[in-house]
């Protein structure tokens, strides 16, 4: 990047042409010698378009919890012709964990070029995190752009913006009902309950945590 050039003030232009230059530092003076191509219309200079880049528009639901099934909404761009045989069209992850297919994407499809197009999988994460770090990144193509306009969701003030959050989830209750004297033990099993400050209720009615435990 341009020195005094931000990115933002990038993306105001579609092509982006960059010229090369190879540093090279003497093993025995250490002195440091620049060459660049002399040939403007040769190989070494790198053009980007921001006509080009995947966008990531959003995703629903914005609060998420594993084992829940997550829309991302992008548009691809040209990157799906980047794809070759053996790979999969595009890589979704959240907090480095790869969003799971299933038999929504597998390796012989591939996601239309140029087009708004929704992908689909199921959360595998376990963790909650407050903000989110979402990644769709296409294959021999880079990362998609999040769209600053349609990707944040943010309170009606226009602050606490985050793309995504995971939240805790309960898998199982160790009893469907119970005594109307109270009294009774309950053991739930969830995702990203091991925390000191969790509060249980039943009913509206406090139920203290004997003991807390990650498995």
């Amino acid at each position: 990047m341009a020195s005094g050039i931000t990115q933002e003030q990038l993306r105001y232009y579609d092509l982006i042409t960059t010229e090369l230059q190879v540093d090279v530092a003497d093993e025995e003076t250490g002195e440091i010698k620049s060459y660049v191509c002399d040939n403007p219309d040769s190989d070494c200079h790198l053009r980007y378009r921001w006509s080009q880049t995947p966008i990531l528009w959003f995703t629903s639901p914005a609060v998420l919890y594993n084992g829940l099934k997550s829309s991302i909404y992008i548009n691809a761009k040209n990157a799906p012709g980047y794809k070759k045989d053996y790979q999969m069209a595009v890589d979704i992850r959240l907090d480095g964990t790869s969003l799971d297919f299933e038999y929504d994407l597998g390796i012989d499809d591939n996601i239309a070029e140029n087009s708004n197009t929704v992908v689909q999988g199921i959360v595998r994460n376990e963790h909650r995190n407050m903000d989110l770090d979402y990644t769709v990144r296409f294959r021999g193509a880079g990362f998609a752009l999040p769209n600053d306009i349609t990707s944040p969701n943010c309170k009606y003030d226009g602050t606490d913006c985050y793309l995504t959050r995971m939240y805790p989830s309960i898998t199982s209750i160790s009893a469907s009902s119970g005594y109307t004297s109270g009294g009774q033990e309950l053991t739930i099993d969830g995702y990203s309950l091991d925390d000191e400050n969790v509060e249980v209720l039943v009913d509206g009615v406090e139920c203290v945590p004997k003991s807390i435990s990650a498995t």
